[in-house]
C-alpha cells in the first residue's frame, strides 16, 4: 500500500469512532480499521465528483476507505444513500448498525441521502422511521480535506424527514452519535 493512501486511511480513522462531545469528530482505532479492510469490509475505489461554483468538477479518488457503518459513526459520501439503525439503551445512544431484514418497529431506522442539487449546493435528506425525535451530530468533509468539521443540524421528527443544505463543496458526511430529544426539543436546531 502506498504511503499516501495509508496516511489517508489513518486520517480517516481519526475521523470516525469514539464519540466524546457533540462537536468532537468521532475516531476509529487504526488497528481495527486495518483489520476491517483486510476482511473486505472497507469501501474500495471510492470516487466523488463535486460541481464547483465556477462550473468545474472536482474529483476525489480514494482506493480504500472506511466502511459506511461503524458502531460509533456513519460515513455517507456525496451521491450515496445509506440506511442505519441507531441503537439506544435507556435513552442513551449505544451504537450504529445495519438494519436487519425484519427490523423491530421500536428501533430507530434512519435513511440518509447526500446529493448535489441543480444549483450546486449539497443537500442531505434524513428520514426517521422511529417513534421519537432524534438529533444527530453531523460533520462535513470538503473534497481533499483530511478531517471533517462540525456543522449545525435540526432534529429529525419521529416518522418525518429533515433537510440540511450547504452552499460549499462537501465530499462526505460523517454522523457521530444520535441523541433522543423530547417533542419540545424536536424543533430546536443548532
Amino acid at each position: 500500500m502506498k504511503l499516501r493512501y495509508f496516511i489517508f486511511l489513518v486520517a480517516s480513522a481519526i475521523l470516525t469512532a469514539t464519540p466524546l462531545s457533540a462537536q468532537q469528530l468521532p475516531e476509529v482505532d487504526e488497528r481495527m480499521l486495518r483489520e476491517m479492510c483486510l476482511r473486505g469490509e472497507c469501501r474500495f475505489d471510492v470516487v466523488t465528483r463535486v460541481r464547483l461554483a465556477d462550473g468545474q468538477t472536482q474529483e476525489e479518488r480514494i482506493p480504500q476507505y472506511r466502511p459506511a457503518i461503524l458502531p460509533n459513526s456513519l460515513s455517507i459520501m456525496l451521491g450515496e444513500e445509506l440506511q442505519a439503525v441507531a441503537d439506544f439503551d435507556n435513552n442513551v445512544f449505544r451504537r450504529w448498525r445495519a438494519p436487519e431484514r425484519r427490523e423491530s418497529s421500536r428501533n430507530a431506522v434512519l435513511d440518509f441521502k447526500l446529493a448535489q442539487t441543480g444549483d450546486g449546493s449539497i443537500a442531505l435528506e434524513v428520514r426517521n422511521n422511529g417513534r421519537e425525535p432524534i438529533k444527530l451530530n453531523l460533520f462535513i468533509r470538503a473534497p481533499g480535506a483530511m478531517a471533517g468539521e462540525y456543522t449545525s443540524s435540526c432534529p429529525v421528527i419521529a416518522g418525518g424527514s429533515v433537510f440540511e443544505y450547504w452552499s460549499r463543496p462537501v465530499a462526505e458526511l460523517i454522523v457521530g452519535e444520535a441523541v433522543l430529544v423530547t417533542d419540545a426539543g424536536a424543533l430546536q436546531c443548532n
